[in-house]
């Protein structure tokens, strides 16, 4: 009996020393030990409430990722891995510059063994900084031929920008792009903006309170037309303009293109012969019609300015002319006719100066005298242009 019991004793030992190394098998072949590697789990740092309160912020391009590995059994780590891997990290007493950042995992089962690289991470925390930037508005495509861009104007003309001081401080101005290109009349576009530098390169790493302006481009037509001088007829006697030039001769004009279309000439506004012999090199303005625009509001009006003189010659009524076919009774003998026939020349003195007693023709026309008696008017030519030509007496009374 006593030998039966020891018999049994053994076999059980023996049976439990083999289902030990059984499950020891059975945990090594179908739920062994691992060890897991994951790359790139974010590190959420749990006093970001702290740095907002102290208006600090992650220098830009900092990374905040850690590479974690684990060791369990793969039934525990595939659990683990599909709750998730979360990391924190903490900034102890945080300050503008170098600091630590300690990072452990949160959530993870007691029975999975894990090590994080780094633990410690070393961070630069930069003064967070708010500015605002006006927008930018980059012109690109090509209107219609005579027409351009007058005006471009964003609503709104400028935006906040907030982030890391160093971003921040390089940030020129918010650009964005217009595509002009076809557009004849006035057009408006919602247009994304982004923050830019002085060498037109975008900086990233930053926020805008909207990424989005509207635009509205106030389109124009152009066109070239001619210079009129406006100078009304002057009562001054003594002077004439002989002469001027406009500078510039011709002037862009810009507006609607209705109105554009029906402008043939820009006059000056009127200037009087005075002023020219005041300042023979004058400003004048320019007058706009209504809703036309140029860059050019004046001209310069070189003038040059003569005297204007009267002289009286004695002509002898020998050297009157018939002009025309017929028969005139004789007028030197005819007593009743003055010996003389006053004519009294008006022209510039540089003229004036070119003119001779010969050079003054005087006579009748023939087809005047159709009556007889008659009174003929006395007619009178120069080769030079004149201003007047006066006689006296004004007619010839003829009797034959």
């Amino acid at each position: 009996m006593k030998t039966l019991l020891n018999q049994n004793l053994k076999m059980k030992i023996f049976a439990v020393i083999f289902a030990f190394f059984m499950w020891i098998y059975v945990m090594a072949e179908v739920d062994p030990i691992i060890i897991r590697d994951i790359d790139s789990v974010p590190i959420n740092i749990t006093n970001m409430q702290e740095l907002e309160l102290l208006e600090l912020t992650p220098e830009y391009g900092t990374d905040l990722n850690v590479r974690v590995s684990l060791r369990g059994r793969r039934s525990i780590l595939n659990a683990q891995i599909t709750k998730g891997i979360k990391t924190e990290g903490l900034i102890n007493n945080p300050k503008e510059g170098q600091n630590i950042l300690v990072v452990d995992l949160k959530d993870v089962d007691s029975n999975v063994e894990y090590t994080l690289y780094p633990s410690d991470k070393q961070i630069n925390l930069e003064k967070k900084m708010v500015i605002r930037k006006s927008v930018s508005v980059v012109q690109t495509g090509t209107l219609p031929e005579g027409y351009e861009i007058k005006e471009i104007k964003s609503n709104p003309a400028s935006m906040y920008i907030e982030g890391p001081k160093s971003l921040v401080d390089s940030i020129t101005t918010l650009m964005t792009t217009l595509d002009v290109s076809n557009y004849d009349k006035d057009f408006s576009k919602k247009l994304q903006v982004i923050p830019v530098d002085r060498d037109n390169q975008e900086v990233k790493g930053v926020s805008i309170n909207q990424d989005t302006v509207f635009v509205h481009a106030i389109v124009v037509k152009a066109k070239t037309v001619p210079i009129v001088l406006d100078i009304p007829s002057s009562e001054n006697d003594e002077l004439k303009l002989s002469g001027y030039t406009i500078d510039p001769p011709e002037v862009v004009i810009k507006g609607k293109a209705n109105v554009i279309d029906s402008i043939k000439e820009i006059k000056t506004e009127k200037v009087e012969l005075l002023q020219l012999v005041e300042n023979p090199n004058l400003k004048v303005k320019l007058v706009m019609p209504t809703g036309v625009e140029t860059q050019t509001p004046e001209i310069t009006l070189k003038s040059s300015m003569e005297k204007v003189i009267s002289k009286e010659f004695n002509i002898s009524k020998e050297r009157i002319q018939i002009s025309g076919n017929g028969q005139l009774p004789d007028i030197s003998d005819n007593p009743d006719i003055s010996d003389f026939i006053a004519v009294k020349i008006t022209t510039t003195d540089k003229i004036m100066d070119t003119i001779s007693e010969n050079d003054i023709r005087v006579y009748i026309k023939m087809q005047e005298y159709e009556n007889n008696p008659a009174r003929v008017p006395i007619h009178v030519e120069v080769d030079e242009e004149v201003e007047s030509i006066e006689t006296t007496p004004l007619y010839l009374n003829l009797e034959g």
